[in-house]
This record gives structure tokens, C-alpha cells and sequence, in this order.
């Protein structure tokens, strides 16, 4: 049980996207789950997960790996207990700590849309798009399993960005239209001092950090 976009296994969030990995866990053939009206379903292809009891929504299912999202509900409560069952057959339960934020980054975007790697490094003075989860509950509160439309969130807790050590300049940090509630977009400008190259970019909610993630920006 993992934070889908750092793999740490100590602890999860609200509104967390993450894995589990196991055996027997679901369909031989992996399958991306399919959103209905909107939102994303809790029980699919025989497969459900609770978070404290609470369903999750599903975003992947296999034999091996299960995506889904921690409830927003469990905000506050002590402990994560999860548990999952394949064609009504529960698994024992498993146990993580609780947390308000467990920050980790997913992509990094420039700003034509590509994917930003040495081979399309973004342009100096341009700003790039972060995809993350972890960032906790947010204002107004979101919707479990709900793919984001135009009224967007930002998270309660502060949300900061460095550059190489240096602070960022951000521009916008919350809710991901289009993607599932849960999703943290983070658009940050990207200095015009930045030497071509690679940059480390740190994302940090409330006290929390993504520092033992390695997240490369590349610029040109």
C-alpha cells in the first residue's frame, strides 16, 4: 500500500492517490477503470477497497496491482486501515499511519503540453505544469471518486515549490480540471536566471515533502 506517485509505504493522506500491490488481487488482464457520469466507481470487475471502512474509488485493477483513491472521509481519523476484496473474497487487513499530507510528484509538464524531460527541457521565464497528489483535504471539499470540472479546490494546508534550494514562484496550486479529485496541479514559473540543464524541484504541503523524490526539471 503506496503513495501511486513516490511508492513510499509509510503513511497516506485524504484524497491520496495510491497502489496496492499484492497477488490475487483482481483480473488476470489489468483493465484502467472507466468513469460513470463523472465519477469514478468503487467496485469494479469484482474488485473493492475500503479506507476505515469507507469505499474507494477505483482508477486501475489487476492481479497484481490495484490504483485507487483514499476517501477524503478519513480526514482525522486515527490510523488507515485498508482492506480489499476480489469476487466478495475480503482480504486480511493492512495498516498504514494516518498523515494530512504525503506530497509526491507524478509529471512534470512545459507549457505547449509536452512532457518536460532533457529532450524537451522548458523554456527559461515560461512556467511548467506539476501533476502530484497528496496535498490532503481542500477548500471548498472535494468529492470522492469525482473527475474535477471548473469549480476548482485549493488545498487547506500552504503549498511551497523550490527550485534547486530556491523558493518558486507559483502560480496556481489545486484541483486538476478534467482529472480525478485528488490530483494536485501545481503551475509554477521557471526563472529566467535557470542555466540550461537539469533542476531538482521540491514540492511541499504544510510540513511535509517530496525531497527524497527526485523530481528533474529540465530547461533550455
Amino acid at each position: 500500500m503506496v503513495n501511486a506517485a513516490t511508492y513510499n509505504i509509510s503513511s497516506l493522506a485524504a484524497g491520496e492517490l495510491s497502489a496496492i500491490f499484492g497477488a490475487n488481487l483482481g483480473p488476470a488482464t489489468g483493465e484502467i477503470v472507466p468513469p460513470t457520469s463523472g465519477r469514478f466507481p468503487t467496485a469494479y470487475a469484482g474488485v473493492d477497497v475500503t479506507v476505515n471502512g469507507t469505499p474507494a474509488p477505483l482508477l486501475y485493477v489487476s492481479q497484481s496491482q490495484v490504483n485507487f483513491v483514499v476517501p477524503f472521509e478519513v480526514e482525522g481519523q486515527r490510523g488507515r486501515v485498508l482492506q480489499i476484496s476480489y469476487n466478495g473474497i475480503p482480504s486480511d487487513p493492512d495498516g498504514a499511519q494516518e498523515i494530512e499530507a504525503s506530497p509526491g510528484i507524478f509529471a512534470i509538464a512545459n507549457a505547449d503540453s509536452s512532457a518536460n524531460s532533457a529532450s524537451s527541457p522548458a523554456v527559461s521565464g515560461s512556467y511548467v505544469t506539476i501533476y502530484g497528489t497528496g496535498q490532503g483535504v481542500s477548500n471548498p471539499p472535494e468529492t470522492d471518486g469525482t473527475i474535477m470540472g471548473d469549480t476548482l479546490a485549493t488545498p487547506v494546508l500552504p503549498v511551497e515549490a523550490t527550485i534547486d534550494g530556491q523558493p518558486g514562484t507559483i502560480l496556481y496550486a489545486g484541483s486538476a480540471p478534467g482529472l480525478v479529485a485528488g490530483v494536485l496541479q501545481i503551475n509554477l514559473s521557471v526563472p529566467t536566471q535557470l542555466l540550461p540543464g537539469q533542476h531538482i524541484v521540491v514540492i511541499s504541503v504544510g510540513d511535509r515533502d517530496n525531497s527524497f523524490q527526485q523530481s528533474l526539471l529540465f530547461t533550455r
